[in-house]
């Protein structure tokens, strides 16, 4: 009779599928902008957002949970190019990049203008009181 040894082997879940349908456009609040995308992968733990404004150079923003698939984008600068990109992440790994870019944003902010009415004299009448 054979001797036999079980052996058990376990894999990782693996590296988390790459968001799709990776979506930016200017926020409604002046230096927002909204990105969202769709997550493809049952098995990441956060989804990491980074940011460009030459196209090239990234640097990490920020990350939201695990099935979250909005986030805004703060201090955009007005006419100012921006590339986002976003990642799956789990303790295997991060996955490849979704990538949108370039955008820009123009916000217009309505200027606080101070009036007063002035009182002018027409002879003996004054305008905006009433005549005795």
């Amino acid at each position: 009779m054979a001797n036999f040894t079980a052996i058990r082997v376990e894999f990782g879940s693996g590296i988390p599928e790459i968001p799709i349908n990776f979506t930016a456009s200017c926020g409604f609040a002046q230096g927002t902008m909204d990105l969202s995308w769709t997550d493809v992968s049952d098995n990441e733990n956060s989804f990491r957002i980074y940011r460009s404004t030459n196209g090239i150079d990234f640097v990490y923003v920020n990350s939201v949970a695990e099935n979250v698939n909005t986030f805004i984008a703060t201090s955009v600068v007005n006419f100012q190019q921006n590339w986002f990109r976003v990642s799956a992440y789990n303790t295997e790994g991060e996955s490849g990049y979704a990538q949108t870019g370039p955008l820009d944003c123009l916000w217009i902010t309505q200027p606080t203008i101070a009036w007063m009415p002035r009182i002018r004299r027409l002879g003996r009448r004054t305008l905006g009181r009433f005549p005795r």
